[in-house]
């Protein structure tokens, strides 16, 4: 409300100006004419200035270049004004350099691109070649200022200045950096910032003014922190001139040449600061926050393997509640790549190990994702008047990396994740509440409506975390995970569940919003070429009926074997159901056996109907391998297997 008050006030003041009048006013505060008109602006200009090399010096410079630079919005003006006061700016360099950085920041996007200008961006930059170390501190500080409000910005057609000076620039601030000068800890900012600036001019000159701006950048990084709010600025602006050299490295041979040999050294340090972040996010800036924006962007350069470490994912996990959903997020997709490589590791290692070997600790959930579960149910926090949002998100992202431990695992390592949440009870105490807290008829929440999404995958880019929708899409999420991941422990949860109206809830959602993303994707896998693969020979041959059904055949000597299964309509609530159809050459209680097995690989151990469809063609590989085929023809008719839905 202030600003629109003030900004109001300029524009009507500012109304009825005269390019005239900036022509008088820029005159009379260089004191050569006395300035006669009564006005506002003008008054308030003066006052500003007469503040300089005082207490409010700072702030009296901000105000007065943007009372500047909105009078110049507000009124009118012309290429005489407009260079008047560029001139101004530049005859205060020495007297007023805080006032001169004012006026020139103001008027920097009306001048930008003519002689005028082209020779003040000139002149300043000869000027700072010159500048010696002993002379840094004072006459070099005031100078980097001013050129870092002249330039144009980044997105600019306007060149700042040429090449050749642009590089006796970098070469004279390389000679202030050796020096044994105690340099001003804002001049390390500012030289960042001017790097910032010049490299685009200098990319195509190889020479060592290169690897000087990253041993400026990785030294100004390693004295950052997002604790210190002083090292701000310099963090800032240390961040974008690595994210400028990494993305001009990406058209331009020689800095790519550079930026290849240093780019780890330069990465390793922002890894380091974006695993030690979480205490500096518990406070809120807008520097702060375009700080961790860019290290969130120059992150995604580092390789995966740099995070394999269990100190990255101790951090990895503590980053998970961090107040900041892009950090989050972040985090999350490190945790889940890592956990996903873990786990295909694993999996190999289990396959090459003797029998009777003591499995790794790695066949254990992280206890620290574990911890973020236990601590930050959402019934919970939902208690409190103003939940906090990103411990609900970190809820949600911790389940979301338990869950990526079952994609891939075999049933032996799913089996041993699964010991470790039963032991936790945190599917029945804390998943599942959590999930029909959310999406039931509770107090918690509304309702939400299940018709209008899809459940089977979220996409986390495009979720707005403050709502309680996105929470609810992600409980259903986390839902459909469980029934596809651990069914069993969601049948069991359901079969003990004693509030009938909970049940018929849980079951009517399930029946509706999930059982057909779940048998959908217990078909699919039956099409796939690895399943196939596996399943399909010569004598095994798999069909999928339009209605939903699945026909596998074994057949020895053109005697064919089938047996059936059913999905229930609530499935997993309910379990398949196993179908004896025929039973030819096999005794009853082996049969028993094979139907059993089959049943129990579903129903309690959390396989799929591909796993006990590859179960029942072993035991039938394993009791006619060796059979001729007279013995046969006396023995066997068919035996079939049916896959429906209803």
């Amino acid at each position: 409300d202030l600003t629109n008050t003030l900004t109001g006030i300029v524009s009507s003041s500012s109304r009825n100006v005269e390019a005239a009048w900036h022509t008088l006013l820029a005159q009379s505060l260089q004191g050569s004419t006395t300035f006669s008109q009564a006005d506002i602006i003008g008054e308030c200009l003066h006052s500003l200035q007469d503040l300089q090399d005082g207490p409010l010096e700072l702030v009296a410079s901000r105000a007065f270049s943007r009372l500047l630079k909105g009078c110049l919005r507000f009124s009118s003006t012309d290429e005489k004004a407009l260079q008047g006061w560029l001139k101004y700016g530049q005859s205060l360099q020495t007297k007023m350099p805080a006032i001169a950085v004012a006026v020139v920041a103001a008027v920097q996007s009306e001048v930008e691109g003519t002689q005028v200008y082209d020779r003040a961006c000139n002149e300043a930059a000869a000027r700072l070649s010159g500048i010696p170390p002993n002379r840094a501190n004072e006459e070099g500080l005031h100078l980097l200022r001013y050129i870092s409000v002249l330039a144009p910005p980044a997105n600019s057609d306007v060149a700042f200045i040429p090449q050749q000076r642009a590089l006796f620039v970098l070469q004279n601030m390389q000679k202030w950096v050796a020096s044994e000068e105690d340099l001003a800890e804002e001049i390390n900012a500012r030289l960042a910032h001017l790097g910032t600036i010049l490299l685009p001019i200098v990319q195509d000159m190889p020479g060592s003014h290169l690897d000087f701006l990253l041993d400026l950048t990785e030294a100004n990084l390693e004295a950052s922190s997002l604790e210190d709010y002083d090292s701000f600025p310099c963090l800032y602006h240390s961040l974008q001139l690595l994210a400028t050299m990494r993305d001009l490295a990406a058209t331009n041979a020689t800095v790519r040449e550079v930026w290849k040999e240093r780019k780890t050294e330069s990465l390793e340090i922002v890894r380091s600061l974006f695993l030690s972040m979480y205490e500096g996010l518990l406070s809120h800036s807008s520097a702060k926050e375009a700080c961790v924006n860019l290290l969130i962007d120059l992150s995604a350069e580092i390789p995966q393997t740099a995070f394999r470490d269990e100190e990255s994912s101790k951090s990895l996990s503590k980053l998970l509640l961090a107040p900041n959903e892009q950090v989050q997020i972040t985090a999350y997709r490190r945790l889940s790549a890592k956990t996903r490589e873990l786990v295909a590791d694993l999996v190999v290692q289990a396959a090459l190990a003797k029998p009777g070997t003591e499995a790794p600790h790695d066949y254990r959930l992280p206890i620290d994702i574990l911890a973020n579960i236990s601590n930050n149910s959402p019934i919970d926090l939902l208690a409190d008047a103003n939940p906090p949002a990103h411990r609900i998100h970190a809820f949600f992202l911790s389940w979301l990396v338990i869950f990526d431990h079952f994609e891939g695992a075999s049933l032996q390592l799913s089996s041993r994740y699964m010991e470790d949440l039963q032991r936790r009870d945190l599917v029945a105490s804390n998943l599942l509440p959590s999930v029909f807290g959310l999406c039931g008829d509770s107090a918690v929440a509304p309702a939400i409506d299940s018709s209008l999404w899809n459940f089977d995958e979220v996409f986390l880019d495009y979720l707005e975390v403050q709502e309680v929708r996105t929470w609810q899409v992600l409980a259903a999420h986390l839902f459909f995970r469980a029934l596809v991941r651990m069914p069993t422990l969601v049948r069991s949860w359901w079969f003990n569940l004693r509030d009938r109206q909970l049940s018929t809830q849980v079951e009517r959602f399930t029946s509706r919003y999930c059982t057909p993303l779940v048998a959908a994707r217990e078909l699919q896998h039956l099409t796939e070429s690895d399943a196939l693969s596996k399943l399909q020979d010569e004598n095994m041959s798999v069909k999928i009926l339009s209605t939903n059904e699945v026909v596998a055949t074994y057949t020895v000597d053109e005697h064919p074997m089938e047996i059936a299964i059913k999905i229930p309509a609530d499935f997993p609530l309910h379990s398949v159901e196993i179908k004896d159809i025929k039973r030819v050459g096999v005794s009853e209680s082996q049969w028993r056996a094979w139907i059993l097995a089959v049943q129990q690989l579903i129903t309690s151990k959390n396989g799929l109907v591909f796993d006990a469809l590859m179960l029942f063609k072993r035991n039938v590989e394993a009791k006619f391998a060796g059979y001729e085929g007279a013995e046969c023809e006396s023995k066997y008719r068919s035996l079939r297997i049916i896959v429906s839905m209803c």
